[in-house]
């Protein structure tokens, strides 16, 4: 079981329930959450909890919510450097199962996403998530890159489930790796194509 101490002072107990909910996610999965064992990892009542989220679908609502916060907050404290294949290979790293914290970190939004694809609540959270993500690319790769914006999300989604799903099919230097070429390829889309005519004439 996941335990989580809580004292009677703290004063964000939304935030630790939150926290008890993707713990729990983490370690066994989104059907072992509910109300009962988010109580008993905050050593609380039943009643504690429900004073705060009157339902299940609340309380995980909020700790997606609250997941996706917390990725946020990180990636904006992360060091620009000028340069963009560097800024931009530092960014979805974050989103990368690169070391324990980030392999739980993903494995958490991965079952979040696949409770998204019916439930309402969950969807606009992860919709909001994918447009600012997509929208903050498009903006770093430059102008006329919204296509090349969206494929490179789609790479980094495709890598952190295959890492996911099948441990050890990819090692963190192999990630890294595939990464480092999915961003050269959204830079310089027509790069191969310019080599093609080269080559032909």
């Amino acid at each position: 079981m996941v335990v989580v101490v809580v004292t009677p002072s703290t004063p964000d107990r939304r935030r630790q329930v939150a926290e008890a909910v993707l713990q729990i996610i983490a370690s066994r999965g989104t059907d072992a959450v509910s109300v009962r064992e988010v109580a008993a990892a905050l050593d609380v009542s039943i009643g504690a909890i429900q004073h705060y989220f009157s339902t299940k679908a609340e309380m995980v609502e909020f700790a997606f919510g609250h997941s996706v916060q917390r990725v946020r907050d990180r990636l904006i404290d992360l060091p620009q450097t000028g340069d963009r294949a560097r800024d931009i290979r530092t960014v979805l790293s974050e989103l990368l199962p690169l070391d324990e914290t980030r392999r739980a970190e993903v494995a958490i939004h991965l079952a979040f996403a696949s409770l998204a694809a019916t439930t309402p609540g969950l969807q606009s959270i992860q919709r909001d998530l994918l447009t600012g993500i997509r929208n903050e690319l498009s903006e770093a790769l430059g102008p006329g890159h919204d296509t090349q914006a969206a494929m490179l999300l789609g790479a980094v989604d495709g890598l952190a489930l295959h890492a996911i799903s099948a441990p050890g099919g990819l090692d963190a230097d192999q990630l890294e790796r595939a990464l480092a070429v999915a961003v050269t390829a959204a830079l310089h889309p027509t790069r191969k194509k310019v080599r093609k005519h080269n080559e032909d004439r």
